[in-house]
């Protein structure tokens, strides 16, 4: 399936022998192709982009890339290729399964080489795929001892897509099920997650088999929601393995319980799927474990596997090699997420790495959910081997398991793990030092936010002039912060040459906060005032207690007043569920009432008045001004190389007339979403007229930058309960002492 843009267009003038001149229009097309299956049932998808003009010919261009291409949501594009100066590819990895799925090739997004005034296309131009369900797959778990003793034989049912990720599915029972030896019983689906099945194998006693297959056959469980019906496994699934009589167990004395992990890894399905370049000769030990967290009685740990081939002796049997040419020295180990039940010594295989520096790293918990990022915790050079021809794909990833589930789900990716191909710097690409996937620490869990710190340098080059080595390159180290709201990633913040004082304010910009010290500590504030909404149906004009829920930041005030529809109410604090008391209702001559249905709630820090026998800070002077440069209904934020948005208000638009505001954030092409993010926040506080106001007080020294204040000057001014929030804050030490405020109107 192709697509042509809109052409824009440029006159050229063409001569041949004696033919008198002849003018042209040159224009530029990009066609779009995606893959000739339809739907498409892959997980990942390869879009080839081809520059044309009007001629029909090659068109070569400059200025495409990755940075050009609007995915639809459920697409992450990776692996961003130039064939030729016309021809361009992106892969695709899809996180939905089934619908329609769109990429959009931005306007105006490349130049001509020749002719760089030549730009195109004109307009966005799109192409659209459409996705059917992809056909589960079922993997037939079994104890790992070989032979099997126990009794009866433990079976699972895993139901996943061909990328791993689990594959909820519906109508699949127990006569779904065929064993040719014993029978199967006890089936279930384990609580919550109709991906995973438990069954039971009851071997009769006189049975002299020494081998078991259990089958689950083709077509017999549905794909959960899928419409048409998507019928898995797509042919017979069989799962063969050897039993032997149970044999008496020796009894350990001075121990509770003792737990062993079970070395042999042959026939595991977990360990030998990621173990490919094994063939059937797969074998290994467990050698290590490290970074043990626990959840109630459950431990989990991840364990490096030393692989090694095996070889078969003259009875046909598998040998665990005891010479080093049989262990693969030239690659590396691999890795299992384990969980263990230390009340029963059981032990799952949650996950299965065929490398151990892609393995799970920096294991956090966080009262039921354990977190933790894909990837080592150095970086990847020339001399690191991987078995895994894909690792560059499969690294960087947080993950999160919610105990007691098995399923692991994704949180994020950390960002600099999705430049997967060794590309030097140029005008389209992102400075690439190297491909790091990990946290140099610890995952910290704050307020339902994950924070980390990931970088890419090389250690040794460290205090190397800048610029010759990656280790000193603006985004070289991340703070990476996760959460429900707004992934931020604040990575590029210059400090070479520049005061500690220079780069906070880099990162108050970033976070769109106010910048400001209160008590001899530093703070980021937000910008937007301490809101709340009430938690109850209203309040009468009596009433002295008030609910306050969905605070937008921070803590409930310690001490203030709340503004609610023209009332000041006195408070001291609210307890843990934000629930205020004893408050003093028609504060500073304000009128208590009644206040119906949900209302907002203002915090306000202070209240300023020109009576001084009701306030110790008295305002001495005021000066008032309109000042409309603080009124913008467009704002266009450019960050990275070329990169911009552009949000607006068209009610205010219509009211007031259009004025632009522009802003340039330090923030990179992968940072879109922050980008967006600000750009909507920054109309949000501007599309309104707003008024500043310069006040001198007495000294007032608890006065902070970002408080909210509550102006009693209806003498002077006119003000009667307006309310503001300081902008700026100056103290003059010359007699008479006093303290200057600029604000502006809320």
């Amino acid at each position: 399936m192709s697509l042509r843009g809109q052409p824009n267009t440029s006159s050229i003038t063409l001569v041949s022998g004696s033919t008198p001149p002849t003018t042209t229009t040159l224009e530029l097309f990009v066609r779009i192709t995606l893959p000739t299956e339809s739907p498409y049932r892959g997980r990942i998808a390869t879009i080839r982009f081809s520059w044309v003009d009007n001629l029909g010919q090659p068109a070569p261009v400059v200025g495409f890339g990755i940075g050009s291409l609007v995915p639809g949501p459920g697409g992450e594009l990776f692996n961003f290729t130039q064939h030729s100066p016309s021809s361009y590819s992106v892969d695709v990895r899809f996180s939905i399964r089934k619908g329609n799925w769109t990429i959009i090739v931005r306007s105006f997004t490349a130049s001509h080489l020749v002719d760089p005034s030549i730009t195109g296309p004109s307009s966005d131009t799109s192409a659209t795929m459409q996705l059917a369900g992809e056909i589960p797959i079922v993997k037939i778990g079994v104890p790992t001892e070989r032979p099997i003793t126990q009794r009866p034989v433990p079976l699972t049912f895993d139901w996943v897509y061909s990328d791993g990720e689990r594959a909820p599915v519906e109508n699949f029972v127990l006569a779904d099920t065929e064993t040719d030896v014993g029978t199967i019983g006890n089936f279930a689906m384990v609580s919550g997650d109709a991906s995973k099945y438990t069954a039971e194998l009851t071997i009769p006693e006189a049975t002299t088999n020494t081998k078991v297959t259990i089958t689950v056959p083709a077509e017999v469980a549905q794909a959960a929601m899928s419409d048409p019906p998507v019928l898995g496994p797509e042919k017979d699934t069989e799962r063969t393995f050897e039993i032997a009589a149970p044999t008496a167990v020796a009894t350990v004395t001075g121990a509770d319980t003792v737990c062993v992990l079970e070395k042999d890894i042959v026939s595991n399905d977990l360990l030998n799927d990621v173990l490919p370049h094994l063939g059937d000769d797969a074998g290994g030990a467990f050698t290590g474990v490290f970074e043990p967290v626990a959840i109630a009685d459950y431990l989990y740990f991840v364990t490096q596997i030393r692989k090694f081939t095996q070889t078969i002796n003259s009875e046909g049997d598998l040998v665990i090699p005891d010479t080093p040419e049989n262990f693969l020295a030239d690659l590396q180990a691999g890795a299992a997420l384990v969980r263990l039940n230390t009340a029963n010594c059981q032990f799952e295989i949650l996950k299965a790495y065929s490398d151990i520096t892609l393995a799970a790293r920096s294991l956090s918990v966080d009262g039921d959910v354990l977190y933790f990022i894909e990837g080592s915790h150095y970086m990847y050079t020339d001399g690191v081997i991987f078995s895994d021809r894909n690792w560059r794909e499969k690294i960087g990833y947080i993950r999160k398991i919610e105990h007691p589930s098995s399923r692991i789900e994704t949180v994020g990716r950390n960002w600099r793990s999705a430049s997967t191909g060794d590309n030097p710097d140029t005008e389209t690409t992102d400075y690439f030092y190297g491909v790091h996937g990990a946290t140099t620490a610890p995952i910290a869990i704050v307020d339902d936010a994950l924070f980390m710190i990931t970088g890419f340098g090389n250690f040794d080059d460290i205090g190397q002039p800048r610029g010759e080595f990656p280790v000193n390159r603006i985004g070289n180290w991340n703070w990476i912060q996760y959460h429900d709201q707004i992934n931020q990633r604040l990575s590029e913040v210059l400090t070479n040459g520049r005061t500690g004082f220079d780069v906070l304010k880099d990162i108050a910009i970033l976070n769109n906060a106010i910048l400001g010290f209160k008590n001899d500590t530093f703070f980021l504030r937000p910008r937007e005032p301490q809101k709340a909404v009430n938690g109850s149906s209203g309040v009468t004009a009596t009433q002295t207690a008030i609910t306050a829920t969905q605070l937008n930041w921070g803590d409930f005030p310690s001490a203030g007043w709340l503004y609610v529809n023209g009332e000041l109410i006195k408070h001291t604090g609210a307890d843990a569920n934000g629930q205020f008391s004893d408050l003093v209702r028609g504060d500073a001559e304000t009128t208590a009432a009644a206040h119906t249905g949900s209302f907002d709630i203002a915090f306000v820090d202070h209240v300023l008045s020109l009576n001084q026998d009701t306030l110790e800070m008295p305002i001495k002077s005021v000066v008032a001004t309109n000042d409309l440069r603080q009124f913008y209904n467009r704002v266009r934020l450019r960050y990275g190389d070329d990169e911009e948005v552009l949000v607006e208000d068209t009610t205010s638009i219509a009211e007031n007339g259009a004025r632009l505001l522009e802003v340039t954030v330090p923030l990179d092409a992968h940072q879109r979403i922050w980008a967006e993010w600000l750009s909507n926040a920054y109309l949000e506080r501007f599309k309104e007229i707003k008024q500043i106001l310069n006040l001198t007080l007495k000294p007032s020294f608890h006065l902070s930058v970002g408080d909210v204040v509550y102006l009693k000057i209806q003498e002077r001014m006119h003000l009667n309960g307006t309310l503001c929030q300081v902008l700026d804050l100056r103290h003059t030490f010359r007699q008479p002492v006093t303290t200057s405020l600029k604000l502006v109107t809320l």
